[in-house]
């Protein structure tokens, strides 16, 4: 089954991209692939488990789905896994402040992997928030302390 550029394949973590109301489906939904169809069937392609109900996979569903193997810090808000793994890439140092990295670290609720540079993760905890000043206890939980 194609999706853009991407081929879904059966066991595939989706993602819900935009609300659905005929489906009871939302905008940030997990999901996985349970059934694909070599020929449609009721006009659709496959099925797709979402919060334990199928959903029949037509060419209006497929739309408002993707992968959903890794997620941005922003997709992220209002969920969260007992694994979490953030990848800081360098390029990505000028977006990156405290808020956004508190964000990402309190999805986890057990455990959390950083792979990134020190120094971006040094500079996003003196950088501030851009969006308020916010008082938090993101270095003590991360074990810094501040200079």
């Amino acid at each position: 089954m194609s999706q853009s550029k991407s081929e879904l394949r059966l066991g595939d973590r989706i993602m819900v991209t935009t609300n659905d109301y005929e489906n009871d489906i939302r905008n940030g939904d997990l999901g996985t692939l349970i059934e694909v169809f070599n020929e449609p069937i009721n006009g659709a392609f496959g099925t797709v488990l979402i919060n334990g109900i199928p959903i029949p996979i037509t060419r209006t569903v497929i739309e408002k789905l993707e992968l959903g193997y890794a997620i941005t810090i922003h997709k992220s808000q209002g969920s969260q896994w007992p694994t979490c793994t953030l990848l800081l890439p360098s390029y990505a140092q000028s977006m990156l402040d405290q808020s956004l990295l508190y964000t990402a670290i309190t999805r986890a609720m057990n455990r959390l992997f950083i792979f990134g540079e020190t120094e971006a993760i040094k500079k996003a905890l003196h950088r501030g928030s851009s969006i308020s000043e916010r008082r938090t206890n993101l270095l003590e939980r991360l074990g810094t302390k501040t200079a």
